[in-house]
């Protein structure tokens, strides 16, 4: 089967299921959903002790043998996520007998904070890009673009992009320029606001996570960061 045969026949596997395949990778709903997949990687911002905001971040880390671009997609939406907020969940599909990697970015959303960027990539077992789209829960037909999402797809959510990841365009040398110091990040995590946080400020780091977290969960290729009982994402 060729490339573009492929992308034919994984496209109508999403658009046929793409609500329960949301529901199921996202809320862990319709368990029923077939053909059964395997979570490879994800970055969940969960609230363990808090009504709002959250205070833990779990990050499940992505296995080597993953290709190079499936791989790279997680983590540029990784480092989006520090400015955005958002939750990422890699998981493999076995269509038309082939496995097929999905890629799900959801923005992470609570009282006073709203990140509505829900992607989409789909990549072949070798790497190759199938598709990318935005999640819609309407009855509007499936917009497919032949390119990655950048941070420039985040715009819209305070009307300026993050910072572009590294890989993005390799040469420029801003991506290269230190985040701001320790001491700064620290009081990011602790007064997140929507209205006085912008772009040039990262809302977290796993530096900071490791710094700043009361207690660190190890449980297989999971690793959970338990922050103070804070309302972070506020």
């Amino acid at each position: 089967m060729s490339l573009d045969e492929r992308r034919l026949v994984v496209r109508q596997f999403y658009e046929e299921s793409f609500v329960n395949l949301y529901e199921a990778v996202v809320y862990e709903r319709c368990c029923d959903f077939s053909p059964s997949y395997q979570r490879i990687a994800s970055l969940q911002l969960l609230n363990k002790s808090v009504s709002v905001g959250f205070d833990c971040v779990a990050i499940e880390r992505i296995p080597p043998n993953i290709p190079d671009t499936v791989a790279d997609a997680f983590a540029r939406h990784f480092w989006y996520s520090q400015w955005t907020l958002s939750h990422l969940f890699l998981i493999k599909i076995p269509v038309d007998g082939q496995d097929t990697f999905f890629f799900v970015v959801v923005g992470f959303c609570d009282d006073g904070w709203e990140n509505n960027a829900d992607f989409i990539e789909m990549f072949s077992e070798q790497g190759e890009l199938i598709g990318a789209t935005g999640f819609s829960y309407d009855d509007k037909a499936v917009k497919w673009s032949e390119k990655q999402f950048t941070n420039q797809d985040y715009i819209d959510i305070r009307g300026t992009a993050p910072p572009p990841w590294s890989g993005d365009v390799p040469n420029d040398v801003s991506y290269y320029e230190p985040l701001e110091s320790e001491e700064i990040l620290k009081e990011n995590l602790s007064c997140l606001s929507f209205e006085t946080l912008y772009y040039h400020e990262p809302l977290w780091s796993e530096e900071i996570l490791w710094h700043s977290a009361v207690e660190i969960e190890n449980e297989g290729a999971v690793i959970r960061y338990v922050l103070p009982k804070r309302t972070y994402g506020h």
